[in-house]
Parts: structure tokens; C-alpha cells; sequence
């Protein structure tokens, strides 16, 4: 960002006032001698089309550079966050070898660069000079036949001077344009990250929705040659709660990244309210869409920033009420500056729970029909799950919540229960359905349960 402002605030000008100059003087060295004239306005073209080539060059170098400035800086910062770890496995040496190496390949490809940047000055240089000899030796010859003054070669071989000064500048530039737009290439990049996912023309806003989301064949693989979904079909009605369970690997993040459309399946579509969800606008329909996940991302900033994130134009009553619904109130007060409290990076200086409650609190706030639970109480203590479960219910309440849990206890409740395996629906029922089916969950269900036998099932649960 630094190098395209630097571009626009100075080289721009710069690169204006030289192209100015250079037509100024092809206009006066056209009317001095037009032969002369000639000469000179010839040899341009190809020295531009030279220095267009050698661009080519000096940006990809230029690229390369920047690359790996930008592995120096992530070895740094992945090192810095992980500092802890480093020091628990004693892996210092290790990790200051990986700097080292970074380093050097930045600094390989910084000689690189220099070494193809120096050859653009002298080959223009040698260009303008042997020009400038050939206009010097033909006017020699003319001043010798009278067919030209003494002065009015030195008059022209003076603008022709001044001709090829921006000439070299313009040429000399190209390592400042080569920069910036390497630069611009790699900011574009990032904003447009998001454009992986197209929105048509005429996407239509989906309006207030009810939440029924139904998956029809759908297939979905980050990668052609191993797919992570084949042929979902699920239905989800407006208000159910489903829970989505399996083994590692299932594809259950990956189904739940559809729904918003982090992800566009591969073949088949998921219907959002009876419209394929790829009809409605993005920002739009993920603003109907709440989530929970296991670790809750808090911003540099106030709890009551933190909480009205969810929804900026929140009222301070509505995230008062909010937090209050998410057991997150009590201990905001406790704090030196209530919701006024900075939370720090990342929310560092709150405990897991809190952090967790307060994305609670931000998913209330938002109040959208449709809610996703990722992992919500996977990484907390006994007493947390407990407040976290109790704030979990009120924001459920009306809404379709669809939870993923490895931890089968927190959705033994759920309407549905889905298992996922090998990217399939392997199993789907309720809890005790699934226990009297005896397969995976049931399983799972065991393993958790530490008990060996399967569990018995109530005659008046059975089908």
C-alpha cells in the first residue's frame, strides 16, 4: 500500500510533466530541421517498446520479492503467536531456521530484482548516445557542405538533449510502475477474495426468511479428484433443530459452509425457502444467518462493540437485553468499565466461556431465523458449558438451528439427529431412533457414554 501510494502521490505527476515535455520538443524539433526531427522521433518507439518488454521482467521479479517479504512476515507472526508452543517443545532453533531460510530467499530474490533492474539505465543510456553521436556526425557533414549552420546544430542537438532527458526519466520509471502495480495486483487480490463466490446480475434480496433449507443431490469437493460431499439430501423445516454428528472427516463443516454460501455446490443446490440459494444476494442472505462457533472471534475494541457487531445499528438497550439473554451481563459489569471494557486482541483477556457468551450475545443481537451452531461448548469447562447451554436455548428459541457436535449430548434433544459419513447421510432420526438402529451413532453415542452394552429405550419411545 505504501508503493501505490508513493506512485500516486508523486511518480504520477512526474510521469505527466515528462510526457508534456517530450511532445513539446518532437513539436519544436519538427520545425528546427524535420530530417534531424526524424531521427530522433524513430529511435523512440523501439526504445519504448523495449522498455515494455523489460517491464514484463522487472515485474515479475518485483512480484517475487514481495512473495517472499511476505513469507518473512508470516514465519514471524505464525512464531510470535505460537510462542508458547515453541518454548513448551523446545523448538527455538527450529524456528529461528525457518527465519533464516525466509530471509535468504527474500534476499535472493531482492539481488534478482537489482541485477534486472541495472540493465535497464545503460542500455538507454548506449540508445540515446548513439543517436545523439549519429545527429552529431550527420550535422557535421552538412556544417561542412553549408548546408547547415554551426548554430543551428547546437540549437538542435540542445532541444534534442531535452527530448531525450524525459525520454530516459519516463524509461527509468518503469521500476516505480512495475512496483506499484504489483502492489495494486496484490491488494486486489484480498479484496476480491470473496468474488470466488459469483452473485448474478440479478440476484434478488431474500427478504425476512422462515428458514427452510433443503439440500437436493448435493456434491461438493474442494478438490475434483477427492470429493467431500456426494449426493446430499437432507430437508430442514422452519424452526426444527437439527443436530449433525459423524466421524472426522465426514464433510459436516462443509455442509454447514453451503448454507451461506461460503461454498457453491459442485453438482445439485441447496433451496433456501424454496429458492435455490444461489438467487439471492449474498450479503443479504447471510444477514439472515446467525452464528456460534467453537472459537468465538472477538475484535480489538469495547464488549459493547464486540456484541453489536452482530448488527451495527443495534440500541444500547437491545445489547444490554442481549447479553443479559446470553448469561454475559453479570460478569460485564464486573468489569472496570462495564461494556465499556476494552476486550484486547482477539479477546485474549477473557476466558473462554465469556469469549463464547459474548458471540452468544452477538448472535442474539442479530436476530435471524436461521442460526449455526459450530462446536459452541466443544472447548469449555463443566461450569461454562452449563452457562453457554442456558444462553443457547433462549437464542434457539423460534429460530432453525442447525448444530454440529462432537459432543452427542448437546444435541440429544435435537428434532433430527443427521450423521455424516464419507460425505454421505449415513444415518437420520431422532436420538432414540438412532440408538434403536444400533449403527454409528449409536455407536458414538456408546463410546461417549463409556458403556459397553447398548443403551435400553423405553417402550413408549419406540416407534
Amino acid at each position: 500500500m505504501g508503493t501505490v501510494q508513493s506512485f500516486a502521490s508523486t511518480a504520477l505527476l512526474s510521469i505527466l510533466v515528462d510526457s508534456l515535455t517530450i511532445v513539446g520538443m518532437v513539436g519544436v524539433m519538427l520545425y528546427l530541421n524535420f530530417d534531424f526531427a526524424l531521427v530522433a522521433v524513430g529511435v523512440t518507439p523501439f526504445l519504448l517498446m523495449f522498455v515494455a518488454r523489460f517491464k514484463k521482467a522487472v515485474k515479475n521479479a518485483t512480484h517475487e520479492v514481495r512473495t517472499r517479504q511476505s513469507d518473512i512476515v508470516s514465519v514471524l507472526e505464525q512464531g510470535l503467536e505460537s510462542v508458547r508452543s515453541v518454548k513448551a517443545f523446545g523448538r527455538q532453533d527450529m524456528e529461528e531456521g525457518r527465519l533464516d531460510t525466509a530471509s535468504m530467499k527474500s534476499v535472493e530474490a531482492a539481488l534478482k530484482a537489482r541485477r534486472v533492474k541495472s540493465l535497464l539505465s545503460p542500455i538507454v543510456a548506449v540508445t540515446v548516445s548513439l543517436c545523439v553521436a549519429f545527429v552529431l556526425w550527420r550535422g557535421a557533414g552538412l556544417i561542412l557542405s553549408d548546408a547547415m549552420t554551426v548554430g543551428a546544430l547546437t540549437v538542435f542537438l540542445s532541444y534534442l538533449n531535452k527530448f531525450f532527458k524525459p525520454v530516459q526519466d519516463l524509461a527509468k520509471m518503469t521500476n516505480v510502475i512495475a512496483q506499484a502495480a504489483v502492489g495494486m495486483e496484490r491488494i486486489q487480490s484480498i479484496l476480491d477474495a470473496d468474488t470466488i463466490i459469483p452473485q448474478k446480475p440479478d440476484a434478488r434480496d431474500p427478504g425476512k426468511l422462515k428458514g427452510e433449507i433443503v439440500f437436493e443431490h448435493v456434491a461438493f469437493s474442494y478438490d475434483p479428484e477427492q470429493p467431500v460431499l456426494r449426493d446430499i439430501n437432507l430437508t430442514i423445516k422452519p424452526g426444527q433443530r437439527i443436530g449433525v454428528c459423524g466421524p472426522t472427516g465426514g464433510g459436516k463443516s462443509t455442509v454447514l459452509s453451503l448454507i451461506p454460501r461460503f461454498y457453491d455446490p459442485t453438482v445439485g443446490r441447496v433451496l433456501i425457502d424454496g429458492a435455490d440459494a444461489t438467487e439471492y444476494q449474498l450479503d443479504p442472505l447471510r444477514s439472515q444467518i446467525g452464528f456460534v462457533l467453537q472459537d468465538t472471534v472477538l475484535f480489538a475494541g469495547t464488549i459493547r462493540d464486540n456484541i453489536a457487531y452482530g448488527r451495527l445499528e443495534a440500541t444500547p438497550d437491545e445489547i444490554v437485553e442481549a447479553a443479559k439473554m446470553a448469561n454475559a451481563h453479570d460478569f460485564i459489569l464486573q468489569m472496570p468499565h462495564g461494556y465499556d471494557s476494552l476486550v484486547g486482541e482477539r479477546g485474549l483477556t477473557l476466558s473462554g466461556g465469556q469469549r463464547q457468551r459474548l458471540g452468544i450475545a452477538r448472535a442474539i443481537v442479530r436476530n435471524s431465523p436461521i442460526l449455526i451452531l459450530d462446536e459452541p461448548t466443544a472447548a469449555l469447562d463443566t461450569e461454562s458449558e452449563k452457562l453457554v447451554m442456558e444462553a443457547l436455548e433462549r437464542l434457539m428459541a423460534g429460530r432453525t438451528v442447525i448444530t454440529i457436535a462432537h459432543r452427542l449430548s448437546t444435541i440429544r434433544d435435537a428434532d433430527k439427529i443427521v450423521v455424516l459419513k464419507g460425505g454421505i447421510v449415513a444415518e437420520e432420526g431422532t436420538h432414540d431412533e438412532l440408538i434403536i438402529r444400533n449403527e454409528i451413532y449409536a455407536e458414538l453415542y456408546r463410546i461417549q457414554a463409556g458403556a459397553t452394552p447398548a443403551p435400553e429405550v423405553s417402550a413408549e419411545t419406540q416407534p
